[in-house]
């Protein structure tokens, strides 16, 4: 396996943008049964362009190799919160253990953050019948915070301190 790192995406990245687009269509696609509309995939876009824009949100993809194989999509959120909108790995990328690789990434890159903006928590939902994000979680020490129904399907949102994440390095 090659290295693993990470790159802060700007508005200029208009390739790791497009790429975003694709995976969440994908996910989309995966979570409601349906493909996006064209107006769908606009307003993902729209949200992607405003999220570089914005001084509250992170946007990280994450690479083996040359390769891109994730992303996280972070945004600051009142109640000193950290909460990730979106984690994703390509297909071929999971079950190798990267999603908790790409979980320590975020964790140390929103450590620093919180230690300068006194952040105290980071949160995450997550749809129940997504069985290898639930483990991944709660294997990582997120607990369920509470949970509700959108769009027929029920989703439970997940935190951690902040405080007790552990040291953590991408490439180890």
């Amino acid at each position: 396996m090659c290295g693993l790192s990470v790159r802060l995406v700007d508005a200029e990245a208009s390739r790791d943008s497009e790429w975003i687009v694709a995976a969440q269509v994908e996910t989309w696609f995966k979570s409601y049964g349906r493909g996006a509309t064209a107006t769908e995939v606009a307003a993902l876009t729209g949200r992607l362009q405003a999220a570089f824009i914005a001084k509250d949100s992170d946007i990280l993809v994450f690479f083996e190799g040359a390769s891109r194989v994730g992303y996280a999509w972070i945004e600051a959120r009142p109640g000193r919160q950290w909460f990730v909108l979106d984690l994703w790995l390509e297909p071929t990328a999971r079950g190798r253990g990267l999603g908790r690789r790409l979980l320590s990434a975020i964790e140390a890159r929103e450590t620093e953050a919180a230690n300068r903006e006194l952040f105290a928590e980071l949160r995450l939902a997550v749809a129940d019948d997504n069985e290898a994000a639930m483990r991944l979680f709660a294997a990582a020490g997120f607990q369920v915070a509470e949970s509700q129904v959108r769009e027929g399907k029920l989703w439970f949102e997940m935190r951690r301190a902040i405080s007790s994440y552990p040291e953590s390095r991408v490439g180890s």
